[in-house]
């Protein structure tokens, strides 16, 4: 995938990104923040999945989760990344040591073995492939965050797919898919995302 923009230097544009995601800006901020990459992103999508890990940051930060599910502060709020060793490396790089209301974020890697429903938010690079219908079974019993790359991710079921409008990169928010994992988004999110649909009701 290529993410095209028109700005400043790469020096910049990193040392841009990493006080976007040490700082935590108010996800209005990291939305606006798309519009500001313009060379293709390198081969290794490294600097995509920075920038893609403050977006993770902010769904966590807008998303409320039932009793029981809520990390009490000091306990980790646990993201998980399905299938991608490499985009799970730059994920947790890009996370390791942030608190969000006093809490860390633990990043790990899964794949098809483990207990998905133990984590806060999955998300689910475009590599591994994996449509959200193969893992609501494995999703039974707990409130996750369900986050997608693949094209139709929110219609398809998943909570929140990103996806591309011509250079940028947007986000689907799946209300009806929000509401069955038992999570209560911002408005925040509603207001900058698209609303989709259930392809099947």
């Amino acid at each position: 995938m290529k993410l095209i923009v028109s700005t400043p230097p790469r020096s910049s544009r990193r040392s841009r990104i990493a006080i976007w995601i040490r700082r935590g800006l108010p996800f209005a901020a990291l939305a606006l923040s798309w519009a500001l990459l313009t060379a293709p992103v390198r081969a290794d999508g490294s600097i995509e999945y920075q920038v893609k890990a403050g977006f993770l940051f902010n769904f966590l930060k807008f998303t409320d989760w039932p009793p029981g599910f809520q990390p009490e502060p000091g306990k980790p709020y646990r993201v998980a990344v399905y299938g991608d060793r490499d985009v799970y490396q730059t994920v947790a790089g890009a996370l390791r040591g942030k608190l969000l209301h006093d809490s860390p974020i633990e990043v790990t890697a899964v794949g098809p073995g483990d207990n998905l429903s133990a984590y806060h938010l999955l998300f689910i690079p475009r590599r591994a492939g994996v449509p959200p219908a193969k893992l609501m079974g494995k999703l039974a019993g707990g409130a996750v965050l369900l986050v997608g790359e693949q094209e139709g991710f929110a219609a398809e079921g998943g909570v929140i797919g990103l996806v591309l409008r011509g250079d940028n990169v947007r986000f689907q928010v799946n209300l009806s898919a929000a509401e069955h994992a038992k999570l209560k988004l911002s408005g925040h999110l509603a207001a900058l995302s698209e609303i989709v649909r259930p392809e099947n009701p």
